[in-house]
């Protein structure tokens, strides 16, 4: 699985992503999880 942080800009501020794909070239389900740099926090 190829694996990277990459860049991407949010409101003009730039924010660093951590991104995860599988090493295929056939069409997955995907999973998206997002939480805030201190960890997953109650909302």
């Amino acid at each position: 699985m190829n694996s990277s942080w990459q860049n991407v800009m949010v409101d003009d501020s730039n924010t660093r992503v951590y991104v995860s794909a599988p090493d295929t070239t056939k069409h997955v389900s995907g999973v998206i999880v997002v939480h805030g740099q201190n960890g997953q926090r109650t909302f």
